[in-house]
């Protein structure tokens, strides 16, 4: 049942995607420079691996589960702490052709 559920809300969040536009969400805990990971409200409408936008900085990620990016490399050095609701959004550039 939990398979089903989980392919009927990502067909439904691809759906709201596709007439919002680009996927965003939102930091559920600061992040660093030197975080592996970052913890989100959702990661749904992302692909499994790519690269997001937080404060200017491009983060890519090599996976993800459902609320969180693994694998982090930013692209650049950054001195502040990233905090908890700060929006992400998807690099366009790195997701999939539909």
């Amino acid at each position: 049942m939990a398979g089903l559920l989980e392919a009927y809300t990502n067909a439904v969040g691809r759906q709201f995607e596709r007439l919002a536009g680009v996927p965003t969400t939102r930091l559920t805990r600061s992040l660093n420079r030197l975080s592996p990971e970052a913890e989100t409200e959702t990661t749904l409408a992302f692909p499994y691996a790519g690269a997001f936008f937080a404060d200017g900085v491009r983060f890519a990620y090599t996976s993800k589960s459902g609320d969180t990016f693994i694998g982090l490399t930013p692209d650049r050095q950054f001195l502040l702490t990233l905090p908890a609701g700060t929006l992400v959004s998807l690099d366009i550039t790195t997701a999939p052709p539909e």
